[in-house]
């Protein structure tokens, strides 16, 4: 048993946070794969909505104001986003759907915070 333990743990540690490529999640079948294609896209979609703030920063970065406002939602809607997930994962933490039920509710909220960021500070949705 402890041997299964020293080596298994670490390989799906391996597992669990290998790279996933695209064509692979179109073909997801098990709850480990469909939860890191999952977090795959949440990734994806965080990182476009940290360029559509920069962007956003850079385009009005005259109004000092403005800026810091922008930084300080950002930071209160990570902070909602984090809290409202939880208590997502907390409806499902019974069922093997909690994770993904939890990602899928961080990959919603960032995409529309990205298009809401785009929307009213560059002056386009998509």
């Amino acid at each position: 048993m402890i041997l299964l333990k020293k080596y298994f743990l670490p390989l799906f540690f391996l597992i669990s946070i290998s790279p996933v490529k695209a064509f692979e999640c179109r073909h997801a079948m098990t709850t480990i794969e469909i939860n890191q294609c999952a977090v795959h896209e949440l990734e994806r979609l965080e990182k476009v909505n940290g360029l559509a703030l920069q962007q956003a920063i850079d385009l009005n970065q005259d109004d000092l104001e403005l800026i810091k406002l922008l930084q300080e939602s950002q930071i209160k809607w990570q902070a909602y986003r984090d809290a409202y997930c939880e208590s997502v994962y907390k409806r499902w933490e019974d069922g093997s759907i909690r994770n993904i039920m939890a990602i899928q509710c961080k990959i919603d909220l960032t995409q529309t915070r990205t298009d809401r960021i785009r929307f009213n500070f560059l002056g386009f949705k998509k």
